[in-house]
């Protein structure tokens, strides 16, 4: 048999812990073949008393004679017609499964806290232990307690007796002991009797890579997680570098833009500059000329009386023409041409 093969490679320093009320000490002989720790947890005093006649032969077994329940609850024990059924809850959704169930006696007994029962175990351990529970209802809460006292290590191997229930929307007991066993890393069952496929016996033993394979998952999740982030960082980075990209070409564009255009203004100035440079000496010399001639007709004027007209003629159409230019004021050179008119005449008349 699997058990009995487990039991044997069991040695001296790991432990056997059996909790009651149970119907499995006769089928799997009081642990016999093993050189284990054993220590049984046994609520009803009828099967306690049978069972210190085989506890007394050996020194390897200790039976304790209380329920092992969460700390704080009272326990009664629920004897019914069928005798397998013993519990320390009420059973009666089992009555589907066993029509004609009654309960025939309900009696209190005393109760182990489940860290009390831990603490009664050697502290050193293989983490090889076995954990049977043959508590029918009480088996996940169990189990639960084992893992808050940080014991449920120690376990690699675990031995349940259970109910299958009928299981509805709200009520699954099975399929959440089996999910939570799984969880845990007890993904891994085996039938040891399913005689009764109602009330069968199941092994599990502890995937030992399950938590090394939980850290990796965990890791391999983070690893994921700051990759995702680090791609969406990334992702965001490089829109705004594009963006950036594309704001900087319009502004190439307007500055080349800008700069075309300060060319055409400043080639526009330059020509303006140069034609206005061009008129200017152009006007000069128009101007020194209508002075030439000015001039020349005044010195004419003087000459020839006659010549008087034309002279105011050229003046009066040299303003109209250069009506901004600067007039010459040539009433100073008449006066000086007079006084030296004048001059020339008391000269002549001297002579």
């Amino acid at each position: 048999m699997i058990f009995d093969d487990l039991l044997a490679r069991l040695g001296t320093q790991d432990t056997v812990a059996h909790i009651g009320p149970s119907v499995l000490y006769e089928r799997f002989r009081f642990y016999r073949r093993t050189a284990a720790h054993v220590v049984i947890a046994e609520p009803d005093p009828s099967r306690a008393a049978i069972n210190n006649r085989e506890v007394s032969r050996t020194n390897r077994v200790d039976q304790i004679e209380s329920a092992v329940l969460a700390a704080g609850r009272r326990a009664e024990l629920r004897r019914y017609n069928f005798d397998a059924l013993s519990a320390l809850c009420d059973l009666d959704a089992l009555k589907s499964l066993f029509p004609g169930l009654r309960e025939t006696e309900r009696i209190a007994v005393n109760v182990l806290p489940v860290a009390e029962l831990i603490a009664k175990f050697p502290q050193n351990h293989r983490g090889l232990d076995l954990l049977v529970i043959d508590s029918l209802g009480e088996e996940l809460d169990i189990l639960k307690e084992i893992n808050a006292q940080d014991a449920l290590e120690r376990f690699s191997n675990i031995v349940l007796r259970i109910a299958r229930l009928p299981e509805s929307t709200d009520f699954a007991p099975t399929k959440n002991l089996l999910e939570w066993l799984a969880a845990h890393h007890y993904d891994r069952s085996v039938v040891l009797d399913g005689t009764d496929p109602d009330l069968p016996v199941l092994y599990f033993q502890r995937n030992p890579l399950g938590k090394n394979l939980e850290q990796q998952t965990n890791l391999a999740a983070s690893f994921r997680a700051e990759n995702e982030t680090r791609g969406a960082a990334l992702t965001d980075a490089h829109a705004k570098i594009k963006k950036t990209d594309e704001d900087l070409r319009v502004a190439l564009r307007l500055q080349s833009a800008s700069q075309d255009d300060l060319k055409d203004l400043q080639r526009q100035h330059a020509e303006l500059r140069a034609d206005k440079q061009s008129q200017d000496e152009l006007l000069r010399k128009v101007t020194q000329k209508l002075s030439y001639a000015s001039d020349y007709l005044r010195r004419l004027a003087i000459d020839t009386p006659e010549a008087a007209g034309l002279v105011e003629d050229v003046q009066s159409s040299a303003g109209e023409n250069f009506p901004n230019e600067p007039s010459t004021d040539f009433s100073a050179l008449d006066d000086e041409e007079d006084e030296a008119t004048d001059s020339a005449i008391d000269d002549n008349e001297s002579r």
